[in-house]
C-alpha cells in the first residue's frame, strides 16, 4: 500500500513529520478498529520522496538526517524527479550538472521526443505509463546505479548533481511484491 502525502515542498523534515502523522494516525485507527479491509495496521517501511533543487544544502542535509534518525528511508532526486524520469530512456544517461528542473526538461523532451514536458496532472497522465513498463523501470535503475558509480569515481560528494535515490525505493517496492509482479 502506497500513501501520497505531498507536503512541506520538498523539505525533508516536514515530509518525515507528515509521514510519522500518517503513521500516527493509521495506528490510532487500527487500535480503533476503523481501518478498512485493504489497509495495514502498521507500515512496513516509511520512504520520503523529493526534488532537492528547492532547498538549501544545510536544510537538504539536516532534514536527510532527521528523517533518517526517524528510521524514515529517502529517496531525493537532484535536482528534481524528472532526473529519474530522464534516466528510464536508453538515450537519456546524463551526468551534466543541473541546477534547476528547468535544466532537465530539454534532456526529457529530446530522449523521449516529447514536444514539450510540464509538471501538470494532464501531462502525467500521458507520460508517465509509457516509463513505468517493466524494461524502461529496469533501465532507470540501471542508469541510477551507473550515475552513482560516476560519482563515487569522481569524488563527487554526497547528493551529487545530477543523482537520484529513487531507484532505492524501486528496489524495496520490488522485494515486497509477488514473483509474478516483479520487474
Amino acid at each position: 500500500e502506497l500513501v501520497p502525502c505531498g507536503v512541506g515542498k520538498g523539505d525533508p523534515e516536514k515530509l518525515a513529520d507528515a509521514a510519522l502523522d500518517i503513521q500516527k494516525e493509521r495506528r490510532r485507527k487500527a487500535k480503533n478498529g476503523e481501518l478498512s479491509i485493504n489497509q495495514l495496521e502498521d507500515f512496513d517501511e516509511i520512504w520520503i520522496v523529493f526534488d532537492t533543487d528547492v532547498l538549501a544544502p544545510e536544510k537538504l542535509n539536516n532534514g536527510v538526517q532527521y528523517a533518517e534518525s526517524k528510521g524514515i528511508k529517502v529517496a531525493h532526486s537532484e535536482p528534481c524527479f524528472e532526473y529519474w524520469l530522464l534516466l528510464h530512456s536508453a538515450d537519456g544517461y546524463t551526468t551534466a550538472p543541473m541546477k534547476k528542473c528547468a535544466e532537465v526538461k530539454p534532456y526529457l523532451q529530446d530522449a523521449f521526443g516529447w514536444p514539450s514536458y510540464d509538471k501538470s496532472l494532464a501531462t502525467a497522465k500521458q507520460l508517465i505509463p509509457p516509463l513505468v513498463t517493466k524494461g524502461n523501470l529496469a533501465t532507470a535503475i540501471k542508469a541510477s546505479k551507473r550515475v552513482r558509480s560516476h560519482h563515487q569515481d569522481a569524488g563527487s560528494p554526497l547528493r551529487a548533481n545530477p543523482s537520484t535515490d529513487v531507484d532505492y525505493l524501486i528496489d524495496s517496492i520490488n522485494d515486497a511484491v509477488s514473483v509474478a509482479n516483479k520487474l
